[in-house]
């Protein structure tokens, strides 16, 4: 618990603003930045609305949507767990030094937020930072006034991000005693929404102070909100100062399995969907389903429950692919 509930320090990491902001920076930038997301232009040819002859625009979610987006470091310490005989979480090591990333959006204007943020945890099954919810719900999510944090997830990931700016990301630490450790997530995380309780949000929404903070993540990303629920949620449930859950519910999009607690675990705890008394929604494609059938990932279904202590829906959606064509 004192892990869960310490407050994690954050450092803004600049963009090179050199150039016109509306345009993707030359040089030092955040992976994934949407300066450098690029969409359908359409003009007018004689009375008619086509795409742009020159192609996609750069998008400015500033100008058009009225969103600010920056880039942090979260670093703090954290504990590397191993799995009890319950499945319950038990500390293997502790005070371990890391820095990871967060791609943090929210309005500009402080009466367009609606009060809720989402935490995404990053996809890492490519091996790089995946958005893979804001890929989905950008539109939805700007137009509603969301804040919405990204969060790095993985060791390997981290490497990527060194690979990609290698200046700009010296600084990430995920390693303990020389190794890559995927270990250190869980208190990241856990951190990060402690730090939004915290006054003014740790200032990562420019004083702006949350309401609501939910919790999701998609396909590989999915294991891990199963991994963290099963290893953590007792903890959780009572880890904000006022005694509330730490986590206002969760999302989980087509990851219907578990993900190891730690580098050197071999498998994830076999227990899904242990109960939340915040909603636990967790929605699932017909391709899980066939996937499942062939003996390639698990599957196990759950019935809903609307206990205060358990409100849980299953979701599973018929004739739908894990992923879409544009990923």
């Amino acid at each position: 618990m004192s892990s869960i509930k310490s407050v994690p320090t954050v450092k803004n990491i600049p963009f090179d603003w050199s150039t016109n902001p509306a345009v993707c920076p030359t040089t030092s930038r955040p992976f994934s930045t949407m300066l450098c997301s690029r969409g359908e232009v359409l003009v007018d040819v004689d009375g008619a609305m086509v795409p742009d002859p020159e192609g996609k625009k750069p998008l400015d979610i500033e100008k058009d949507y009225g969103y600010v987006e920056k880039e942090f470091f979260l670093s703090g310490k954290a504990n590397v767990y191993d799995l009890g005989a319950d499945e319950r979480a038990v500390v293997s090591s502790s005070g371990k030094d890391y820095t990871t990333r967060l791609l943090v959006r929210y309005p500009s204007d402080p009466a367009k937020f609606n009060g809720r943020v989402y935490i995404d945890i990053m996809n890492a099954s490519s091996n790089v930072d995946l958005e893979d919810t804001w890929r989905r719900s950008w539109k939805h999510m700007m137009e509603s006034g969301y804040g919405y944090i990204g969060i790095t997830s993985k060791s390997v990931t981290a490497n990527s991000l060194k690979r990609f700016d290698a200046t700009r990301y010296a600084d990430l630490q995920w390693q303990v005693d020389g190794k890559d450790e995927n270990g250190l997530f869980w208190d990241m995380l856990s951190q990060l929404g402690t730090l939004l309780r915290e006054p003014k949000a740790g200032n990562l929404f420019a004083g702006m102070e949350p309401k609501y903070v939910y919790l999701g993540g998609q396909s590989q990303s999915g294991f891990y909100m199963n991994t963290y629920i099963t290893a953590f949620s007792d903890r959780l449930e009572k880890a904000r100062k006022d005694g509330k859950p730490l986590f206002d519910g969760y999302v989980n999009l087509v990851g219907p399995g578990a993900t190891p607690i730690r580098s050197s675990a071999t498998a994830g705890p076999k227990k899904l969907y242990k109960a939340t008394s915040v909603p636990q929604i967790a929605i699932m494609s017909e391709a899980e389903s066939r996937f499942y059938d062939m003996g390639m990932v698990p599957y196990e279904r759950r019935a809903d429950a609307n206990a205060p202590t358990d409100k849980f829906r299953f979701y599973e959606v018929t004739a739908t692919p894990h992923s879409d064509p544009t990923s």
